[in-house]
């Protein structure tokens, strides 16, 4: 006979209990149904668990000795889609063509003109049933205001900056200067900029004040500019949190303000534009920023996106619609002192929103960091790949009389910065593809569109600043449209299986129905220590009938 032993809750467990159960309603309440999608709730972070509410910072400096757990996994395949023959860079917004009429034979061509408001945004009734949530973002407008004023009218795209003050160096000059000079009479009427100066302490934020007022008179004046400072009644608790992750208590207090600065700057933002555009103050800027994100807004079409990534790394030139703002800032004032705050985004990325796939990074990067003095007071930057030098695009095609038909290229190589695979294959607004970490039987893969009679396909490689960043030997193999499932499965047909001074050339062939071309790396090109040295491709040229 068994015999069960009697087991009472002690007060301890039953407040644990009641906690995750406020914290689950909390979630529920404020936030929504969560969508999850691909297991991705597996994925959560344990911490997420043991917090009962945003409105009440952890009492107790408790440290945790649990070093974050790190997986090592294989690199992932990134698939960006080339389309060459049906490149469009209007500048006209937003215009959409249509054609109709199958069941007369006449193909008609109609206009459609789309509100951005309308049919990229979520629905208003989605935030209209948030507002009760939204009363946790409660801030005081006229009391953040320094200079500046906010837009009559939501503008397409609102820029916001965040900036403190460094010991020895000021970058939002030099930032605020080059977005400035690089927007047109037009496009300074669609665009805001709001300088959060976040300090503290007034006089830091005085001077960001007299600067701007000085040196972008006009552009205050005509509303394009606007500057603001914290509301200290929306920051909850910032010292003697817990220690996370090994954090000194110095950093911790600095990532957790970081945390409710963004969360202040997206409360502030979220009803002045209908895009959001998170930057900082210490980046370089493409002259072209502004037209090419609104371009990319445009080939993203009604597609369900979460955001649009113009930068090269953290929170750097994400792109949001403002309806989903309000969303994240109760997110990240809910963990402040848990995560910094990207990834914290991408978390709530991953359950809440929609997920990112590849076809919502745009490159190369309209934004990079360059800022090496953090605002953690004491701390540099590492810049990653300090010894490779980043080097402009081509300026022109070797190959010109190559097709390049519509492909998705895919490799499992992995990328350095921006430079991804795509680069080299596109037909205008060229790049270079430059990889890291290269392992034997990595490959890049070409899926057509559509299948084709391959005529001669060519690889190039290095350059004359990555002179040694060769393929050495490697093969091409191609498979027809019968075999094309998956193109990274078996099936396979032999082209080529040599490279000669970081070039492999098919020659000239005659290959109807294909649909996939795959080049594998079957020797490592090593430096003199055994080391793989990093692949830069600087052309993929392709001929087809």
């Amino acid at each position: 006979m068994i015999r069960l032993r009697s087991c009472k809750i002690g007060p301890a467990v039953l407040i644990a209990l009641l906690l995750s159960l406020v914290n689950t309603l909390i979630i529920l309440v404020y936030l929504g149904p969560l969508n999850f999608k691909n297991d991705v709730a597996n994925s959560l972070p344990s911490a997420y668990m043991s917090v009962s509410s945003f409105a009440q910072a952890p009492k107790a400096n408790v440290k945790t000795n649990s070093p974050l757990v790190q997986h090592t996994k294989e690199p992932e395949i990134q698939q960006i889609s080339v389309v060459n023959q049906n490149d469009n860079h209007k500048i006209d917004f937003p215009t959409v063509v249509k054609t109709s009429d199958k069941d007369s034979g006449n193909a008609s061509k109609v206009e459609v003109f789309v509100d951005w408001s309308d049919k990229l945004n979520s629905p208003k009734k989605q935030e209209d049933s948030l507002d009760h949530a939204f009363s946790k973002l409660k801030f005081n407008r006229n009391l953040m205001s320094m200079v500046g004023r906010s837009p009559v009218k939501p503008v397409d795209i609102v820029i916001g900056i965040p900036t403190v003050k460094r010991d020895t160096t000021d970058y939002i000059s030099s930032t605020l200067r080059h977005l400035v000079k690089y927007l047109n009479e037009n496009e300074t009427k669609q665009c805001h900029i709001v300088v959060f100066s976040a300090n503290f302490d007034l006089g830091p934020n005085d001077r960001t004040v007299n600067f701007i007022k000085n040196e972008f008179a006009n552009e205050v004046a005509a509303g394009l500019i606007e500057v603001i400072k914290p509301d200290i009644s929306f920051y909850p608790k910032l010292d003697n949190l817990p220690a996370l992750w090994k954090d000194k208590p110095d950093r911790v207090k600095w990532r957790s303000k970081q945390c409710i600065d963004y969360a202040l700057l997206f409360a502030y933002c979220r009803k002045l534009g209908r895009y959001y555009l998170q930057l900082e103050d210490d980046i370089s800027v493409s002259q072209t920023y502004f037209r090419e994100m609104k371009n990319f807004i445009q080939a993203r079409g009604r597609s369900k996106w979460s955001n649009l990534q113009f930068g090269t790394s953290g929170f750097i030139g994400m792109l949001f619609k403002t309806s989903d703002l309000g969303r994240l800032a109760l997110f990240v004032k809910m963990y402040y002192w848990i995560f910094p705050v990207d990834i914290l985004f991408r978390h709530y990325n991953d359950v809440h929103l929609y997920g990112n796939s590849p076809k919502d990074i745009y490159r190369p990067a309209l934004f990079r960091h360059l800022g090496r003095e953090s605002s953690l007071k004491g701390q540099t930057r590492r810049v990653e790949g300090g010894l490779k030098k980043f080097e402009p695009r081509p300026n022109k095609r070797r190959y010109v009389d190559a097709t390049n038909p519509n492909a998705f290229i895919s490799t499992n190589i992995q990328v350095f910065e921006s430079n991804t695979i795509d680069g080299p294959y596109r037909s205008s607004n060229l790049g270079y593809f430059w990889g890291k970490n290269v392992k034997l039987n990595d490959f890049v893969v070409l899926e057509f569109m559509k299948e084709l009679t391959l005529t001669r396909i060519v690889f190039e490689s290095g350059s004359d600043f990555a002179p040694v960043d060769l393929m050495t030997e490697c093969k091409l193999e191609t498979t027809d449209s019968s075999k094309a499932g998956n193109c990274n499965e078996q099936g396979y047909k032999l082209l080529s299986s040599s490279a000669s001074s970081g070039k492999i050339d098919s020659g000239t062939v005659e290959l109807p129905n294909v649909k996939c071309v795959k080049m594998t790396i079957t020797t490592l090109n090593v430096d003199e220590r055994g080391n793989s040295r990093w692949l830069l491709i600087r052309e993929i040229a392709v001929w087809s009938q």
